[in-house]
């Protein structure tokens, strides 16, 4: 049987976040992978906030083959953790990590409006809930 390849991605800084707390959290986790609890390969990335960066991601797609990609992120807005269920495809017009802006309103131009996660948010948001 194939060992499962999982793809965990955190960010870097961008204006009005000076220090990512998903890239501290990504680099814990790569300090804790291999483990005796998962015999699988795990791929840990952070990624630099820039508009350009959606570019990367087919890519590192392409060439690690992941059964599984855990993207984790900080909003300025959140109060708690939020697990988002869905990926827009739009940029907001706003300046990303080096000061530019997006070159389009969507992210990519042949991607669909939106992407659904197949993953039990609910469940697993109900599950931190319960945990404290």
């Amino acid at each position: 049987m194939e060992r499962p390849r999982v793809l965990v991605t955190g960010f870097g800084p961008f204006p009005g976040v000076p220090e990512n707390p998903s890239a501290w959290l990504i680099e814990a986790l790569a300090e804790r992978w291999p483990s005796a609890e998962f015999d699988g390969e795990i791929h840990a990335r952070i990624l630099p906030t820039e508009w350009d960066t959606a570019a990367l991601m087919p890519r590192l797609y392409e060439t690690l083959q992941p059964h599984v990609m855990i993207h984790f992120g900080v909003s300025e807005h959140a109060k708690t953790i939020r697990i988002e269920r869905s990926a827009h495809n739009r940029a907001a017009p706003r300046a990303d990590a080096k000061g530019a802006r997006p070159a389009s309103p969507v992210i990519r131009a042949e991607g669909p409006d939106r992407l659904d996660t197949a993953f039990p948010a609910g469940a697993l948001a109900r599950h931190l809930k319960s945990s404290g």
